[in-house]
């Protein structure tokens, strides 16, 4: 069974594509807390394990010999995951406009914006004057051309209500 507090690594996956690194620490830190004390021991039993093997293919018919199931390999990934997730976690630089937060990076003439709808879901692709936006079930990626934060804010915004409507 996967522990409770790693359920959330989605979210926190997501926290962390928009630049939201306080949440993004607070959640992976749960996940790494609950599963600490089994990792220590399944890291060393796989170790031993690995220089036991004379090839890379009889690595897996060891592994369930040894009594290392899907479910200890999953959660070794999933401490690992949080733990990689935990270090890129820096400066909380994600913004929040009505239900869209989002980061903005400036790259001089092309200007990006990722960003997380809570409540929009399915696949959204359009191309602009200026730009384009694409969006995956409230997962937004976002360029533009010539224009300030305010207006490609105002766009994604404008597009998924217009979408909505349809």
């Amino acid at each position: 069974m996967i522990h409770l507090d790693c359920k959330n690594l989605t979210k926190s996956l997501v926290e962390l594509w928009i630049g939201n690194s306080k949440e993004t620490e607070k959640l992976s830190k749960e996940c790494m807390d609950s599963l600490k004390d089994e990792i220590h021991e399944l890291r060393e039993k796989i170790k031993q394990i690995k220089r036991e093997v004379e090839s890379n293919y009889l690595l897996p018919e060891l592994l369930r010999d040894n009594g290392i199931t899907s479910q200890d390999l999953l959660k070794l990934a999933l401490y690992e995951l949080s733990r990689r997730m935990y270090i890129f976690s820096g400066a909380n630089i994600s913004k929040e406009r009505s239900n869209l937060k989002y980061m903005w990076v400036d790259l001089g003439f092309k200007k990006i914006i990722k960003a997380f709808c809570e409540d929009c879901y399915g696949y959204l692709s359009v191309q602009l004057d200026n730009g384009f936006i694409i969006m995956v079930d409230g997962v937004i990626y976002a360029e533009f051309f010539k224009t300030d934060e305010n207006n490609a804010v105002d766009l994604i915004l404008d597009t998924i209500k217009s979408r909505r409507g349809k």
